[in-house]
């Protein structure tokens, strides 16, 4: 077994990400323990070659999120994870990025109602990315340089939810 990240939720329970091995394969791992350290429960998923949670964090509420990679069999996917404070799934999703690569998320963050993650992605490896973004230009134009680091080309579409609505339309 393998750990990767930890965080503490507002009642000092600890939340441990990471993987459970067998002798082929891991699993998507979270544990908690109490303010003691004594194991209140495991949450495993996958367990398909290689998954593993990499990163953690958790709500004011106690509910905790957690992203990392889910193999498919061919590829690695971004697999983000919501629990609620006694381990129960609230939901999950998946990320396959375009060109079918090896997608890998290594960071989570909650703010508000949005849970924000990222990661790496073949198609940003191999600068291959289109970026459509909306929100204050003037963030969008303090964000450009690094942009062009991962993408062949970023556009600014107007204000927040825009990028998402030209998405649907491209």
């Amino acid at each position: 077994d393998e750990a990767f990240s930890l965080t503490v939720d507002p009642f000092g329970n600890v939340y441990v990400a990471g993987a459970s091995r067998d002798s082929s394969n891991s699993q998507f791992t979270i544990v908690k323990y109490d303010s003691t350290g004594t194991q209140q429960w495991v949450h495993r998923s996958g367990g398909l070659y290689a998954d593993k949670a990499a990163r953690i964090t958790c709500d004011a509420d106690g509910n905790v999120y957690a992203t990392g990679e889910r193999h498919n069999g061919y590829h690695l996917n971004f697999y983000t994870l919501a629990l609620d404070s006694q381990g129960n799934e609230l939901w999950h999703k998946l990320f396959n990025g375009a060109s079918n690569g090896d997608d890998k998320a290594n960071m989570i963050v909650v703010k508000d109602e949005y849970i924000l993650v990222s990661g790496t992605s073949t198609m940003a490896h191999a600068g291959d990315l289109v970026v459509l973004a909306g929100g204050e230009r003037a963030h969008f134009e303090a964000c450009r340089s690094l942009f062009a680091g991962f993408s062949r080309g970023a556009w600014h579409v107007g204000p927040v939810g825009s990028g998402a609505r030209t998405k649907i339309i491209v």
